[in-house]
């Protein structure tokens, strides 16, 4: 599903229809047209089908966004969670404490993010508190 232009919409209707389907792997990278609302539903999808594998690269996640996906995956469990993101977002403290709450509710195996995405030396930190975590870090 990716590049489709995917709406909050359209995120909620796929989670309506989806009830009770069992998938691998949800792909909706490249679509940034989802906003917040999208996205929580997306972390829906992703706990009621047991997704384990999440793309939701260059989807222009905001910290409320990934606020939303951790909110509405508390129980899933990810083995590889994609966030590698447009270089023009910047991850501060508040979307890199998200993210490890994340990684570690949902147990997430591998973790994929984009090193343009930190602040001035905060990838180093983040390197540490992810392999904490438990969980592999890979870095496009």
């Amino acid at each position: 599903m990716g590049r489709c232009g995917l709406t909050a919409e359209a995120m909620e209707g796929f989670k309506n229809n989806t009830r009770g389907a069992k998938l691998k792997k949800l792909d909706v990278r490249w679509n940034d047209t989802l906003g917040v609302e999208g996205v929580a539903h997306l972390a829906s999808v992703v706990l009621q089908c047991e997704v384990e594998d999440v793309n939701m690269s260059w989807c222009g996640l905001t910290a409320e966004a990934m606020e939303g996906f951790k909110n509405n995956t508390r129980g899933a469990k990810i083995n590889k969670l994609n966030l590698c993101d447009h270089s023009s977002i910047t991850w501060g403290d508040e979307e890199i404490s998200t993210i490890t709450e994340i990684v570690r509710q949902c147990q997430v195996k591998t973790l994929v993010v984009n090193i343009h995405n930190f602040e001035h030396n905060m990838l180093e930190g983040f390197k540490k508190v992810i392999a904490e975590a438990g969980a592999d870090l890979e870095l496009g």
